[in-house]
């Protein structure tokens, strides 16, 4: 990928821009929650962690997932919120300060050297053949890629309500 290609994914509107500041900053908290514990999250505990009141957190959560931006288990533990998944996934990260989590997908592995503002490697394999894949982000580039002949494949996001669908 060269310089230019990135530039232009980079450009790309984030999920930031969707949320009251309110809504980033509980965001920010249940991501690194989900990496921290690396099981799924209620509500409740979310805003202990946030230092808020209980009914606040759960207000938030569900802003967030009417959002789509977060998903949960059947008993309405949060499971995901892009790009971290509680579960585990084929695509593990680890980042630059250590802490290891899966991603629901391949860009969002890749996203998350971005999402928190670090150097991330990512080890997966290809979704067809099952080839080992790993990638390391440093400094905000592409630094390696094992094999060189990745290819991610990309969709505008802007044009589906449902993301996970195109993971």
């Amino acid at each position: 990928m060269d310089d230019q290609t990135l530039d232009k994914i980079q450009a790309v509107p984030n999920l930031d821009a969707w949320l009251t500041p309110s809504e980033r900053a509980f965001r920010k908290v249940l991501l690194n929650r989900l990496v921290q514990v690396g099981r799924p999250v209620t509500g409740r505990e979310l805003a202990e962690a946030a230092n808020l009141p209980p009914a606040e957190g759960v207000a938030l959560s569900k802003a967030l997932q009417a959002k789509g931006l977060l998903g949960c288990n059947p008993g309405g533990e949060i499971a995901f919120a892009y790009p971290v998944s509680a579960l585990p996934t084929p695509h593990r990260v680890t980042l630059g300060d250590g802490r290891v989590f899966f991603a629901m997908c391949a860009i969002d592995a890749l996203g998350s050297a971005f999402e928190f503002a670090q150097d991330a490697s990512v080890a997966s394999s290809c979704s067809h053949c099952r080839m080992p894949l790993n990638v390391e982000v440093a400094g905000g580039r592409l630094a390696t890629a094992v094999p060189d002949t990745i290819q991610v494949l990309h969709v505008d996001l802007e044009q589906y309500a449902d993301w996970a669908a195109s993971c």
